[in-house]
């Protein structure tokens, strides 16, 4: 992806990612959430814990792709 991953992420970072994941490309979704996985596994555990809406955003799009059409963006979404 285009975005950087800092080395302690923030809300915005995700923010950033949620614009690609819903791109018509799949090759896009793909990276976003493979980004996305990336961000929460090095995050601490409570960065989002007063950004109730990024969090929820970040959830449903998880949940959305999981019934993508494509399947490697299904299983990237499994990973989740």
């Amino acid at each position: 992806m285009v975005t950087a991953i800092p080395n302690n992420p923030v809300p915005a970072t995700v923010a950033a990612i949620l614009t690609k994941i819903s791109d018509s490309d799949s090759d896009y979704r793909f990276m976003a959430l493979s980004d996305l996985l990336k961000v929460f596994s090095i995050a601490k555990n409570d960065f989002m814990h007063h950004d109730y809406n990024i969090a929820s955003r970040a959830s449903e799009a998880v949940v959305r792709l999981l019934d993508d059409a494509n399947g490697e963006v299904q299983n990237q979404a499994l990973k989740w």
